[in-house]
């Protein structure tokens, strides 16, 4: 249906621009066929669209290929192994063509879009590109947002090993300091160069189980982001949170797995921060103390550079219904929520900091915490 053809009328400036740039050119020499249709832009740009967003699944397929946990799974599905062994070009990188993201896939679409409009083919947009448009906006390459929840136990006992005497070595008492003397020590060391992929890959199988996992977690998040899109994933919520350095120990991770998922640019004085860290407060203990923890944050320099360069200095806080009512029963627990979230407008308003409030209250019954109109 865009077999327009640049013989009969002419072709927008800007699409002719978009379709003629040196990668376009160099990616359309090696489709079979291409140089047969030279007066039809359109088929041209959308046949080069097609083949971009087919290495972009090659790419996804290859880390699929990779899990034997999947292809043992889908052993005996045709449609599954179909999709894992789609052709590719050999000899070429998936990567060179692939669209790096979802929003270089959305520009062409909005170039496209653009030029038929302006030559009047408002209801091929209609009928076909706005509906393009429409997905990619909504699922981008990754479908869904999936979020990530571990308890902050965890993370201390990962921390605590990577950073003690048989890893990094820079603070073997770690687990003896008090929270905010971890705070400070792991804002020192967040800024030091991470662990190279080969010294990483030589202390995993050295590491105890727990940790070996918290620290595969960041690295499969990092893989995520950069192999599918940036969004998908989103929070990584931290379970019994109690203090600032519970923060700051997820942190630490994404900076230890040395993926850009946290890094420090001394020669800039600039932070890669491509993550972001909700701490979820759920006892009646931990919503009083949660203010001092969030203060500490704010009032942290060097994390609000870091949350600066995550989400546009937007702090998310869980809150959890259904242990603090376990904790302390429906009215403690409601009227502690609602001091919290008092206490959370008031550091947003003197921080100049937005907070999002996450309210965890489970299932529809609240998982305990009484009916929302109690």
């Amino acid at each position: 249906r865009l077999t327009h053809s640049s013989k009969l009328h002419s072709i927008d400036p800007v699409f002719q621009a978009r379709l003629n740039t040196p990668k376009m050119l160099d990616i359309a020499s090696r489709i079979s066929g291409l140089s047969l249709i030279p007066s039809e832009p359109y088929r041209v740009f959308v046949t080069i669209m097609k083949h971009r967003i087919e290495q972009n699944l090659h790419l996804v397929n290859a880390q699929l290929r990779k899990n034997t946990e999947i292809i043992n799974h889908e052993r005996d599905s045709t449609e599954i192994n179909d999709i894992l062994n789609a052709v590719e070009i050999v000899g070429r990188d998936p990567q060179l063509d692939a669209y790096k993201d979802d929003q270089e896939y959305l520009e062409d679409l909005h170039v496209l879009s653009d030029s038929l409009k302006n030559e009047g083919s408002t209801r091929l947009v209609d009928n076909i590109v706005k509906d393009l448009i429409r997905l990619a906006e909504t699922f981008g390459f990754h479908l869904a947002t999936l979020d990530v929840r571990q308890e902050s136990d965890r993370h201390q006992e990962a921390v605590a090993e990577i950073l003690g005497s048989e890893f990094m070595n820079v603070c073997p008492e770690y687990n003896s300091l008090t929270p905010i003397e971890r705070f400070h020590k792991l804002l020192e060391v967040i800024k030091l160069e991470p662990p190279s992929q080969a010294k990483l890959a030589e202390w995993l199988p050295k590491m105890t189980a727990n940790t070996c996992q918290s620290v595969q977690l960041l690295q499969a998040i990092a893989n995520v982001k950069k192999n599918i899109s940036a969004k998908g994933i989103g929070a990584y919520c931290i379970s019994m949170a109690q203090a600032a350095d519970d923060v700051m120990e997820v942190l630490i991770l994404g900076w230890f797995v040395n993926q850009n998922l946290v890094k420090y640019d001394a020669g800039a004085a600039t932070w890669t921060c491509n993550m972001y860290v909700s701490p979820l407060f759920e006892t009646i203990e931990d919503l009083e103390e949660m203010p001092v923890a969030l203060n500490i944050l704010m009032n942290s320099p060097q994390y609000r550079e870091m949350l600066e360069a995550a989400t546009g200095s937007v702090q998310e806080v869980m809150l959890g219904y259904s242990d603090s009512c376990k904790d302390g029963g429906v009215l403690a627990s409601t009227f502690g929520l609602y001091l919290a979230q008092k206490k959370v407008q008031e550091i947003s308003e003197r921080t100049g900091v937005r907070f999002r409030v996450f309210h965890g209250r489970g299932g529809a019954p609240g998982r305990g915490a009484a009916p929302p109109f109690e």
